[in-house]
């Protein structure tokens, strides 16, 4: 998926992208997956969490890309990132709150104790940190707000540079913001080490910036050859399994902390990398389940896997494979019906009414892969 400079999406898209977000969804649901299977493989919990990271820092490579359009404007104004906020909120938002309501719903029928938690409406749920109600909604939280600060920390990071400096420009703002980001918050993260939860705002926040840098590095002409996509992609592999190691010391909790800064690293590594491989043969189904990920994310784990996994421990192994097979095809399915009839339907109506609203002012914008947040 990938959107023209007029902001319509075409057929074209980024192969290398597609990989990158199908890979971190299967990593995301075989991990949580086994829970149906009672399956215990050690340290395979991390999986979860590193499919996340890869799915941050592909999130922060390509809003990063339309902020440095953005604000590579004449003059870039709090009008244009209005739009790109509802740009991002019909993409992200009707999925995510259908799937809340349902949870919400089935919750109240089968949970006696069950209360509506009102912050998961405006992505504060990570402040109480309650895994048993839409724990995948976790991420979202970090994301959203995201997107809805940085734009505004980067318009303020412009003007102020402006003041001195009239040769400002989108890839010096956004890589600037994305340090200031990643050096505050690790630091944060390293005063209060092993003292938060793995999902909390506060201390993840910087997890999506990493994508930000990458997103800066992607404007060289140097990174597009087959040499250097190979190098990235063996330096964002080593980063990323340090990050891996330090994270299994759970007695050491400086080292535990540690994993946050190689994860991003070396995601942000993957993702460049990926993107400008050249393959010389692509699947389809990797395009197919790239365009079904963020349905697949929302809905296997709260609305399928928690509720049979219990069920299925009484099981004998063989009929747990069963369910097991059975609950991927039937996620996979609805998360096909869910693209075809909820997400295109908004993203055709994102296309048309916000192509409207930014007008001429971003007719140079490049054509950047649909995000699949």
């Amino acid at each position: 998926m990938s959107e023209s400079p007029s902001l319509r999406e075409t057929s074209a898209r980024s192969y290398g992208l597609d990989v990158v977000r199908a890979g971190a969804v299967l990593i995301i649901l075989f991990s949580h997956s086994l829970e149906l299977l009672h399956v215990y493989i050690p340290f395979f919990w991390i999986g979860t969490y590193s499919g996340v990271d890869l799915f941050f820092s592909l999130s922060g490579f390509l809003i990063g890309r339309i902020l440095i359009t953005l604000f590579n404007q004449p003059d870039p104004s709090i009008s244009l990132i209005k739009s790109f906020w509802r740009r991002r909120w019909l993409r992200t938002l009707p999925l995510y709150f259908i799937v809340l309501s349902a949870n919400i719903i089935i919750s109240l029928i089968t949970w006696p104790a069950f209360r509506i938690d009102w912050t998961y409406f405006v992505f504060l749920q990570n402040f109480h940190n309650n895994p048993y109600f839409f724990g995948e909604s976790w991420s979202l939280g970090i994301e959203e707000w995201f997107y809805f600060l940085v734009p505004l920390f980067g318009l303020v990071y412009y003007r102020v540079r402006r003041l001195t400096n009239t040769g400002v420009t989108g890839q010096f703002v956004i890589l600037n913001v994305a340090l200031i980001i990643i050096i505050l918050f690790n630091l944060l993260r390293f005063a209060r080490a092993g003292q938060f939860p793995v999902q909390a705002i506060l201390y993840r926040y910087d997890a999506i910036a990493y994508g930000l840098i990458a997103a800066c590095l992607s404007k060289s002409d140097i990174l597009k050859t087959r040499k250097y996509s190979l190098l990235m992609l063996c330096l964002g592999s080593i980063c990323w399994g340090g990050g891996f190691i330090f994270s299994i010391k759970a007695g050491e909790e400086l080292f535990r902390t540690l994993y946050f800064p190689l994860t991003g690293a070396g995601t942000a590594l993957i993702v460049l990398g990926l993107y400008f491989y050249r393959y010389k043969k692509t699947f389809p189904i990797i395009t197919q389940v790239s365009k079904i990920s963020y349905s697949i994310y929302l809905l296997h784990l709260t609305l399928f896997i928690r509720p049979l996994s219990g069920w299925t421990g009484t099981l004998p192994l063989a009929q747990r494979y069963l369910v097991w097979l059975g609950v991927l095809a039937v996620v996979f399915l609805l998360s096909s019906l869910s693209y075809l009839y909820i997400e295109s339907y908004f993203l055709g109506l994102r296309d048309k009414r916000i192509t409207k609203e930014f007008g001429p002012a971003l007719k140079k914008l490049p054509e950047y892969p649909e995000t699949r947040i």
